[in-house]
This record gives structure tokens, C-alpha cells and sequence, in this order.
């Protein structure tokens, strides 16, 4: 079935974000539905309110008013602790720097959001598909400082993933990345809501990026000023 004909995985109606009572709307009547199996990337410059509408939708904040619908669910009517249960289960979460454990081996990190969901993890997961598919197959017993930036942030992908959520929430993954190692990391978010049928919303201030995506929503002073569809197509790397 077409993804466009599908219950959207999140929907927001008219949200609303003020963090003080004094100050201005952070996002001002935002109306937005993701469906399944689609990249989805937000774009504007800083301070239009992206974070905040990543957090919102990932469910780690909350709106001052309008609703959220989390898998058809109002989330207004959820209590914070079913929240952060329905969050951990369900969404994977990227952002510029990777916020690996140094401690951690990639493996260690990868299994961390497994470990919060079910209390317990098989450490054995080097036959996951998940694992070779993102290059990491051969990098499970090192540490973060042994790892390149481009290997640190397809840890991070594979913890954001390791749980299969229905949700990818990437809050600028590639703002400390090159060029190349950009590109190929957003090939590989691409490639995943592909196979995996994970549903992402990507921040981004890189406009090459968005051409990979279905869809790409345009912030300004807080608000949607506009939204297009885009026909998604490989990358190339250069």
C-alpha cells in the first residue's frame, strides 16, 4: 500500500510551544502528519523552532496547546511515565554529536536503548543485519576514541535503530561530518527507512541533503511556510 494512503505515525494539529508565559511562541500553530516508511527533513535557519519540533514529535517535550497523535493515540492524554515508555519502545534519536559512551564499546553502545527497553540483552548481535549493513560488523570491540567520525555517527545510527522503532528522529547528524562521510550517512538513514520502514524527521541546514528525502518542510518564525514533496533518489558520493 502507498505510504501516502497509510495512518500517519505522528500527527500534530495546530501545536503550540511557549517555554515561559512572557515570552513569544517557539511554534506557532503547527499542523503536520508523517507517514510511515517516508524521510521527512526540516529545514531553516537557527532559531525557527526545528529542535523544538523534533522534540515535540519524538516525544520528549510536550506543546502548550493543539494535540499530538503518536501512532493514532493522543498524546495529551498519556501520563508522563507511559510517555517515556511509549518513547523508549518506539523512537530512535540521532543528533550532531554522536553522545557515545566512552566507557562503551560499540557494541555496549548500540545494545544501550535494547538494555532500557527489555532490562537484558543478548551480546552475541553480530549476525544482525543491522550491524554489517551500517559497515560496523568489524569495529563491535572498539571504543568510540578508536573510531573515525563518519564510524562514531553509524554507531549512532545503529543505537537509534537497534530497538526497529517507528520513528528516526536525527536533530543535525551530519553538522560535524564532512562532506563525503554527510552524504553517505544520510544514504544510509535513507536506505534504512527503505528497508526497515522507520519513519524519519531529519533537521538539517545542508540543502543537498534534502533531495533524498520525500519530504521537505520549510520553518520560519515558528511556524510551516511551506512543504513540498520531493522524488527521492541515490546520492551520489563525492
Amino acid at each position: 500500500m502507498d505510504n501516502q494512503w497509510q495512518d500517519p505515525v505522528v500527527q500534530l494539529e495546530k501545536v503550540s510551544k511557549r517555554y515561559r508565559h512572557d515570552a513569544p511562541d517557539v511554534l506557532r500553530g503547527v499542523s503536520l502528519a508523517l507517514r510511515p516508511g517516508t524521510l521527512n527533513f526540516v529545514c531553516g535557519p537557527s532559531g525557527v523552532g526545528k529542535s523544538t519540533l523534533l522534540h515535540i514529535v519524538g516525544l520528549m517535550d510536550r506543546p502548550t496547546s493543539g494535540e499530538v497523535y503518536f501512532l493514532g493515540t493522543p498524546v495529551s492524554r498519556v501520563s508522563p511515565d507511559a510517555t517515556c515508555r511509549l518513547r523508549i519502545a518506539t523512537v530512535g534519536f540521532m543528533f550532531q554529536f554522536h553522545y557515545l559512551l566512552e566507557n562503551l564499546t560499540v557494541r555496549e553502545n548500540i545494545l544501550l536503548p535494547r538494555w532500557m527497553k527489555e532490562g537484558v540483552v543478548d551480546h552475541d548481535f553480530r549476525g544482525d543485519s543491522l550491524v554489517p549493513s551500517l559497515g560496523l560488523k568489524a569495529l563491535v570491540d572498539r571504543y568510540p576514541y578508536e573510531l573515525s567520525g563518519g564510524e562514531q555517527q553509524r554507531t549512532a545510527l545503529a543505537r537509534a535503530l537497534i530497538n526497529k522503532p517507528r520513528l528516526l528522529i536525527a536533530d543535525e547528524p551530519t553538522g560535524n561530518l564532512d562532506h563525503r562521510n554527510g552524504l553517505a550517512l544520510i544514504d544510509l538513514v535513507r536506505r534504512s527507512v527503505r528497508e526497515c520502514g522507520v519513519t524519519a524527521l531529519v533537521a538539517t541546514h545542508n540543502r543537498e541533503l534534502i533531495t533524498a528525502g520525500d519530504t521537505v518542510i520549510e520553518m520560519q518564525d515558528g511556524a510551516i511556510r511551506d512543504m513540498t514533496c520531493a522524488t527521492p533518489h541515490e546520492i551520489p558520493l563525492r
